[in-house]
């Protein structure tokens, strides 16, 4: 006797046997994880640079803090591309006999916040040192020159973008960033795992 499974006399449906509609669900299953897999891949990649960008740059505008440096968020255009809008300008503390021209120097106006801007000219006075201060991305120099005593903040360097970040990670958004991003982390991780777990390539197909 056949061990084929034929359709009875008189009828005109096709009877499919079991395991083959077994196999054809295993293979849309497996065509669907293959399609989902690359782009977990590519949204994982992409988070993790976010992340570790994100991390490195806070941490170059605040760790120097720890050694004594002070970070300054830059508000303001007129240093051009020497201190961009947003940057963490991270100065460090200097007397005021090692400053020279073209270093760029954080001085006080008032109650406000320190303007940054570059040395152009020094005068020796009896009183101390007379600077005279420009902005790069401005066409004349400050109109007062600045007498220096004492110790005052020097640029080192600046760190761009870190601001802007330190500004949203103050604000209600951006704490809600912090405590949604690690989240979201964890959920494509963890999928990415299952589809690991779940190759279908390693399937036992059973019928």
């Amino acid at each position: 006797m056949s061990g084929r499974l034929r359709p009875q006399r008189g009828s005109s449906a096709t009877v499919v046997p079991p395991f083959v509609v077994r196999v054809a669900e295993t293979e849309r299953r497996t065509q669907r994880r293959r399609t989902l897999r690359p782009a977990l891949l590519l949204l994982s990649i992409l988070l993790n640079a976010v992340i570790v960008g994100v991390v490195l740059l806070v941490m170059a505008a605040t760790v120097p803090a720890l050694a004594g440096f002070h970070p300054v968020t830059i508000y303001g255009g007129s240093m051009g591309r020497a201190l961009p809008l947003g940057s963490v300008a991270v100065m460090q503390p200097v007397d005021s006999s090692a400053v020279s021209p073209g270093d760029v120097i954080a001085v006080g106006r008032g109650a406000g916040l320190p303007v940054i801007h570059r040395v152009i000219e020094i005068e020796d006075v009896e009183e101390g040192r007379v600077v005279t201060l420009k902005g790069d991305a401005n066409a004349t120099p400050d109109a007062n020159r600045v007498i220096l005593t004492g110790r005052g903040d020097r640029l080192v360097y600046y760190v761009p973008w870190a601001g802007y970040i330190l500004a949203f990670a103050g604000s209600p958004g951006g704490v809600a960033a912090l405590v949604g991003i690690p989240v979201l982390y964890w959920a494509f991780r963890r999928t990415s795992h299952l589809l690991r777990r779940h190759d279908p390539r390693k399937a036992d197909v059973r019928w």
